[in-house]
């Protein structure tokens, strides 16, 4: 599976991106903003986007899913620190396949996966 993690936070992207590996997914790229995560899903693809809420630059991570969205049906997980009563309100509207808090959890992150394989 072809992964895109958005986050902004450089170790926790790396470190996400070799867990993945290791498990035999294809991280395609690690992006920390919002402006650049749609660049990139103007010109290439992925099957799915780990999107971070909060990012680097002018945009977050749900106002970068919501302008992909009108670009690509490629399914997004959310990913935050700290989860709060507007961003689960905003979230919930994009649809997404899933909301992990972090530190993630292999475990869960695995199985929403599989579940997108299905």
């Amino acid at each position: 599976m072809r992964l895109l993690i958005v986050e902004d936070e450089t170790l926790v992207a790396l470190s996400l991106k070799m867990e993945l590996e290791n498990l035999g997914h294809i991280v395609c790229d690690t992006i920390a903003s919002g402006e650049n995560a749609i660049k990139f899903m103007q010109s290439q693809t992925a099957d799915v986007i780990l999107m971070d809420i909060s990012l680097s630059g002018t945009m977050d991570g749900i106002q970068a899913a919501a302008h992909i969205r009108k670009l690509s049906d490629t399914p997004v997980i959310f990913m935050t620190g700290y989860a709060n009563k507007a961003n689960d309100d905003d979230v919930v509207k994009l649809d997404p396949v899933g909301f992990l808090i972090k530190p993630i959890s292999l475990r869960k992150l695995q199985y929403l996966l599989d579940s997108i394989l299905e």
